[in-house]
């Protein structure tokens, strides 16, 4: 039996010894929507999820951006270029990946960004990245640009503040066509805007990679999600997830530090009149 560390019911099986390369075509981070803000219910609506998602309460956001979609490895490699920057995978123990002969996970010297293990192109999201990473990102993007909050994400996934069991979708017969996920997916990622994109236009929100997001600028969230948690929370649920995982109420968090196969990030940006 396979064992992923610190992740909620992940299940994960790679195909090792990855390619890494670009093709001639990117997207931007600046492909943003704006999203009109409202109130909505959030956490588990249907019943069926996880004690960490209830209870359901009521949250409100402001108008603001999100990303159309999670940002690339192309972009992430423009900052790269730019800044030298060096990845917590790099600089540490590596990502955490599948040790193939051991049959476990856990980090793996010489894996990173540019190395997880399964074929890349610079329109699959990037992963390996810890949030610390995501916050480098950002302040070399300047211009507002930030983490989405949990609520913001949750109120984008359901398609405005929709009740959306998956981003896009109710129906587990429809899932495939909005989101990589489980044995569907073969175990990897894939470039982002393959899959049908929800009601307001943005892709993977469910699977493909997990996403890092912030609890800051949160004012009507949950009492036990204060702004100063020290661990981050994750949103989205990825490729190596079943379909109750990947579902947009599905929760879990890591440390600040924590990188794996599994977990990106997409921008978000306050609205201003």
């Amino acid at each position: 039996m396979l064992h992923f560390r610190k992740t909620l019911l992940s299940v994960g099986f790679a195909t090792l010894f990855g390619i890494f390369f670009f093709s001639g075509h990117s997207y931007g981070a600046d492909d943003m929507v704006l999203i009109k803000g409202g109130c909505f219910d959030m956490g588990d609506t249907f019943g069926d999820g996880l004690p960490i998602e209830k209870p359901v309460h009521k949250v409100c956001v402001a108008d603001y951006y999100i990303g159309e979609h999670e940002v690339t490895v192309g972009e992430f490699k423009e900052f790269v270029v730019h800044t030298d920057y060096k990845t917590e995978a790099e600089t540490g123990e590596g990502c955490s990946t599948y040790h193939e002969k051991e049959d476990f996970w856990d980090l793996k010297r010489g894996t990173g960004w540019m190395s997880t293990g399964f074929k890349q192109t610079d329109l699959h999201p990037v992963v390996c990245v810890s949030w610390n990473d995501a916050q480098k990102f950002i302040e070399w993007k300047g211009a507002g640009y930030r983490l989405p909050t949990e609520a913001e994400w949750e109120y984008a996934a359901r398609s405005g503040g929709k009740k959306e069991k998956w981003s896009g979708t109710n129906s587990e017969a429809d899932l495939n066509q909005y989101a990589w996920y489980g044995i569907s997916a073969y175990y990897k990622s894939y470039p982002v805007k393959q899959k049908k994109p929800n009601a307001i236009g943005l892709y993977d929100m469910t699977g493909n990679v997990r996403e890092w997001v912030s609890y800051r600028n949160v004012t009507d969230y949950h009492k036990d999600s204060p702004e100063n948690y020290t661990d981050k929370p994750v949103r989205g649920g990825s490729y190596g997830d079943g379909q109750r995982a990947v579902r947009v109420t599905f929760k879990s968090s890591e440390a600040q530090d924590v990188r794996n196969v599994f977990t990106g990030f997409r921008l978000a940006r306050s609205f201003s009149r």
